[in-house]
């Protein structure tokens, strides 16, 4: 019987860089955005090794294993820029349901607001962290 690996990933609940400075850009161009209400407790689980590994034990995966992975995320300010810009992920949602008015005072702040992560070879330099976890199964 052979076994294959499952892996799953779960961002951490720590503000990191990566995630921060969307929420930072939006704060700095002065918008409202609807917050997504929290999951029910019992659907809900700790962003943790702990957590994740628990969640996957009560779907009786076995011998779950799990770990916090840092790392720096590297990219071109532009490419890190047109991801919002097409709509991928939340911050995406909030830059399509604006006028081209307030897309411009966000790429505004975006500008001026990545700047603290730029690094000498022009590339953003943003922190971040996950939870990865993984287990085998026939």
């Amino acid at each position: 019987m052979s076994l294959e690996w499952e892996h799953v990933i779960v961002h951490s609940p720590h503000p990191i860089a990566l995630h921060q400075v969307w929420d930072d850009i939006v704060e700095s161009a002065h918008l409202e955005v609807a917050l997504v209400p929290p999951l029910a407790p019992n659907r809900d689980f700790e962003r943790s090794p702990d957590g994740l590994a628990d969640l996957l034990t009560r779907v009786s995966l076995v011998s779950v294993e799990a770990l916090t992975v840092r790392n720096v995320h590297r990219v071109d300010a532009k490419v890190w820029w047109s991801r919002p810009a097409r709509g991928v992920a939340s911050i995406g949602a909030i830059v399509e349901s604006r006028t081209p008015i307030v897309v411009a005072r966000l790429k505004a702040q975006y500008d001026r607001l990545s700047r603290r992560y730029l690094a000498r070879h022009g590339l953003l330099h943003l922190p971040t962290a996950a939870v990865h976890a993984y287990t085998q199964v026939p």
